[in-house]
């Protein structure tokens, strides 16, 4: 550590006579460090590879990426026996450390853009790097991540704080799953229909989440803290998400949860998973999606104070379910219920077919969720705030691997994956 030592003493004996450090002490002292560690993990490389082996003939070196820097390692040469290995960097994909290739990945997928993660590099670990590396390895990264098993995180059983009052309820696992549409390049959109009949501008990833919760806050709802809360994305379909989230269930401890609740927002393949992988749950449609078709239905039957009986009819239904709330509308308004439009005919299948799952008020009075507010949230921060940025298009398999970095991030299994 001798350019190290050099420095500290320089700044030192400047600081002795101006009474403070001098300009750029720090990113100096830094980078003289990192090139006096760089130096000693090549030396440690040579030192390994100059061990006699039957059959080599010399050295050969190379670069490797570590989170200190490149680095040049030195390996035995034997002829025929393919690239040679370092043993202190066998295990290295690409000529990059696991740890490099983890800060790196994190950065392309939580930061702004490819261009902004190198630059943010350069500027924290003190060595350059190309936008396109970033790139590679935060696809690699997530491909990997992608075709991995489940994996519980080792956050999940610590204990965590929860703000503010809070009262214990039975021990219930939450299970949901949405889909979010990202702008794709046209190799991916070419040929594929859009919404109205219109040629598609964008692609579905889906997203899923499981919980586990035991606490009610201060306003009766269920709190779910941040480290038990698990994430998973696909671009493969319904089915794949659905494996996922339930591989992702059974490692949170599915079939030991006393109650599993799975809410969703009414669409036919977020049923679908409910009904093949989850059966016996309590399956809930989002009291907010309930509430646009309701709003549809008050809206289309033309009476006057459309908003005061919208509202009443919303109480209604928060404190009951949506089959009181419709009993309710044929009561106050038995004539036009009989006589409904499209809109209006839709509105009210919509909730008549799907009553059973619209008991709201039962499942506040039991503890359980009646919105589907965490895995919205979920497709906003894991695929909207990285992926629909001004000007984006993806290919819709890169948008779903970038995707998993920033779920298993959130789901604290990043670093052990």
């Amino acid at each position: 550590m001798a350019n190290l030592s050099a420095v500290v003493s320089g700044a030192l004996a400047a600081a002795g006579e101006r009474g403070s450090l001098p300009e750029g002490f720090d990113t100096d002292a830094l980078d003289a460090a990192l090139r006096d560690l760089r130096e000693h993990l090549s030396l440690v490389t040579l030192s390994l590879a100059s061990r006699p082996e039957k059959g080599s003939r010399g050295l050969r070196a190379c670069t490797v990426l570590t989170v200190a820097g490149p680095v040049a390692v030195h390996r035995r040469y034997i002829p025929g026996g393919g690239r040679p290995q370092s043993p202190a960097f066998a295990d290295c994909r690409r000529r990059v450390t696991r740890g490099a290739s983890k800060a790196l990945c994190k950065c392309g997928a939580t930061l702004g853009s490819l261009g902004e993660a190198a630059r943010t590099v350069g500027e924290l670990l003190r060595f350059g790097v190309s936008p396109w590396r970033v790139r590679m390895l935060t696809l690699d990264e997530g491909r990997r991540l992608s075709e991995a098993a489940p994996s519980r995180s080792p956050a999940f059983d610590r204990p965590a704080a929860i703000p503010g009052k809070t009262t214990a309820v039975e021990q219930t696992m939450l299970v949901s799953a949405d889909g979010t549409c990202v702008p794709c390049a046209k190799a991916d959109t070419e040929g594929v229909a859009g919404r109205d009949g219109l040629p598609a501008k964008s692609r579905e990833l889906k997203v899923g989440m499981v919980g586990v919760y035991d606490r009610l806050g201060s306003d009766g709802a269920p709190v779910i803290p941040a480290n038990r809360r698990q994430y998973a994305v696909t671009h493969l379909g319904a089915q794949d998400i659905g494996s996922k989230v339930l591989g992702l269930a059974r490692e949170l401890g599915l079939g030991t949860v006393p109650r599993v609740q799975y809410i969703g927002d009414g669409a036919a393949w977020v049923a679908g998973i409910a009904g093949s992988a989850f059966k016996g749950a309590e399956v809930t449609v989002d009291f907010y999606h309930a509430c646009s078709y309701l709003s549809t239905l008050c809206r289309e039957l033309g009476v006057e104070e459309y908003g005061l009986t919208f509202r009443r009819a919303r109480r209604i239904m928060k404190s009951y379910s949506a089959d009181t709330a419709l009993r309710h509308l044929r009561k106050k308004h038995p004539s036009e219920m009989t006589l409904l439009n499209e809109p209006a005919a839709v509105a009210y299948a919509y909730l008549a077919g799907r009553a059973q799952n619209m008991q709201y008020g039962r499942l506040r009075k039991q503890g359980f969720f009646i919105a589907s507010g965490h895995i919205e949230s979920a497709c906003k921060f894991i695929v909207g705030s990285r992926c629909k940025q001004a000007g984006m298009h993806w290919r819709h398999h890169n948008a779903a691997y970038v995707s998993a970095v920033r779920a298993a991030i959130r789901s604290n299994t990043f670093w052990v994956t």
